[in-house]
């Protein structure tokens, strides 16, 4: 467990249920971190499983904010909770990443979660909020801020909200503080692609969330991307 909210000089979770009024303390600030086209770096890579990440700002020039990869097929269940990625410590000005989150590989991944302490705030990356592989299945997207500040209501857009591309049976939403607000994205609020694979890109459930204004679709539903 990685846990920003262990800083006790004023850390706390959110407890609003519109927005987030969450106080983050650590800043993982990715503006010096070397990146380059050949060699991108991302603010965390987790490929451990049952690993618990919370609390953090992760921001400025990361390739992603946070990735999630599986290297053995028990590596799964990692959660992401109660982080600001792409935006400031306040959570009202981007500081954008190249993306927010990647769900790269694996299974019983959680962003968010179904409890107010668990939103996260992804917005005001220059890509995709999350974006989830086709290897990845049977992943949660749940209770999150896609693209607003903090308050929820005032736009700080990533490209796209959310992007599937291949990954099958993962839910987005779901009721009460499950919900995700996906809102002010530059492209479409969430988008489903299949692969070659006719199997692909299937059995994905997207849950009372609230999506709106957006340039494309609020939900967009494939063509099949390229091999």
């Amino acid at each position: 467990t990685i846990d920003g909210y262990s800083e006790l000089m004023g850390a706390s979770v959110n407890t609003a249920t519109t927005g987030t009024n969450a106080v983050l303390k650590i800043v993982l600030d990715g503006s010096k971190a070397g990146s380059s086209p050949s060699a991108p770096v991302d603010g965390l890579y987790v490929t451990a499983r049952n690993s618990t990440v919370r609390g953090l700002v992760i921001n400025n020039g990361f390739r992603a904010g946070v990735v999630f990869d599986e290297e053995t097929p028990s590596d799964r269940g990692r959660t992401l909770e109660g982080c600001f990625i792409g935006t400031d410590v306040l959570g009202t000005s981007a500081k954008g990443n190249g993306g927010g989150v990647i769900i790269d590989d694996g299974e019983g991944n959680v962003i968010g979660g179904a409890t107010l302490a668990a939103r996260n705030l992804i917005s005001g990356n220059n890509d995709t909020g999350v974006f989830v592989s086709e290897a990845a299945k049977g992943n949660s997207l749940q209770g999150n801020l896609i693209g607003t500040k903090k308050d929820g209501t005032t736009a700080l857009g990533n490209r796209t909200g959310i992007h599937i591309v291949g990954g099958s049976n993962n839910t987005i939403g779901g009721n009460g503080a499950a919900r995700n607000t996906i809102a002010f994205n530059r492209f479409h609020g969430v988008q489903v692609q299949g692969t070659v694979d006719p199997n692909s890109g299937t059995g994905n459930r997207i849950l009372f969330n609230s999506i709106y204004n957006k340039d494309g679709l609020g939900i967009q539903l494939g063509p099949r991307a390229a091999p």
